[in-house]
């Protein structure tokens, strides 16, 4: 079954002309459905660790610009940094050996719990929207 706030997500990322959107936190059904919105300079490739989530879905969006994308199923992570850390939602893995995406204008990446990530490896030009859904919603009316 699809999660319930999917599609209120993808109404958002293609009724958004994100070119007039500041960067920012966009509150779209307070904190069960929130956007995250960066620019960010050219960067070099960036020794940038993994990450995971429990309480949140990340929908990476890529408006313009292009970005180096890690990822690698969390439960083969072996490198822990720390415990997680529940008010941040996220612990970090220090684990290098994960897959490449190449993400490039109007590409997005939907990452789950049980997906490791790193994003922002290397970032030309990027302007992207993450939108953070709850994994656990009571109820959607």
């Amino acid at each position: 079954m699809l999660h319930p706030y999917f599609k209120d997500a993808a109404n958002y990322l293609l009724a958004s002309n994100f070119k007039n959107v500041d960067d920012g936190k966009y509150e779209l059904i307070g904190e069960d459905l929130f956007s995250i919105v960066s620019t960010l300079e050219d960067s070099e490739e960036n020794e940038t660790n993994l990450e995971v989530h429990k309480k949140y879905i990340d929908i990476h969006f890529i408006y313009k610009g292009t970005e180096k994308f890690g990822i690698k199923h969390a439960a083969k992570c072996l490198s822990p940094i720390g415990v997680f850390d529940e008010g941040k939602d996220v612990l970090f893995y220090n684990d290098k050996d994960y897959s490449i995406l190449n993400l490039s204008e109007n590409d997005c990446v939907i990452v789950y719990p049980e997906d490791a990530h790193a994003p922002v490896l290397q970032t030309v030009g990027l302007k992207k929207v993450i939108v953070k859904i709850v994994v656990n919603v009571a109820s959607k009316s």
